[in-house]
């Protein structure tokens, strides 16, 4: 025990590395009427007002939903990433790795997957640079599939 005493105990540091500051973005508007939207299976989404929406979806099947999204950092924005989940992936993706599904459902699922997502954006056609302070709208497109839903 007395040997146990006399060993000196060698304080330790807790070393981290800190990233340096980035820029911070906000949703500053969307052109999402009331906060949802109802779309049948395979229906393409846009409300930049109703009759346009009708008219595009009538001639086109193109429709999108705007954001404008403001830089509220006092750095500029040089590289913009959209991610987007939905209620029908983590099923999909389940009947998948179960391997119950025929050869026929496991094409037809994988290709939902892939092919038809509900939200999608073509960053290509947009700028994707954001000064400080600016604004920047991007615009997306929301497709109907069966089985979709957001929770909050």
């Amino acid at each position: 025990m007395a040997s146990s005493l006399s060993k000196r105990t060698i304080p330790k540091f807790l070393e981290c590395t800190v990233v340096p500051e980035q820029p911070l973005l906000r949703i500053r508007w969307s052109s999402l009427i009331h906060g949802a939207v109802m779309l049948y299976n395979g229906e393409k989404y846009d409300c930049r007002s109703a009759f346009l929406a009708v008219a595009m979806t009538k001639k086109s099947g193109r429709s999108t939903l705007r954001l404008t999204l403001e830089n509220v950092s006092n750095l500029p924005v040089d590289f913009l990433r959209l991610s987007f989940d939905d209620s029908t992936i983590g099923p999909a993706q389940a009947a998948l790795a179960e391997g119950d599904l025929s050869i026929y459902d496991a094409y037809e699922t994988e290709y939902q997957l892939i092919n038809r997502p509900v939200f999608s954006w073509d960053r290509k056609q947009e700028d994707t640079e954001i000064p400080a302070g600016r604004k920047v709208a991007i615009v997306l497109t929301c497709s109907g599939k069966v089985g979709w839903y957001v929770s909050t």
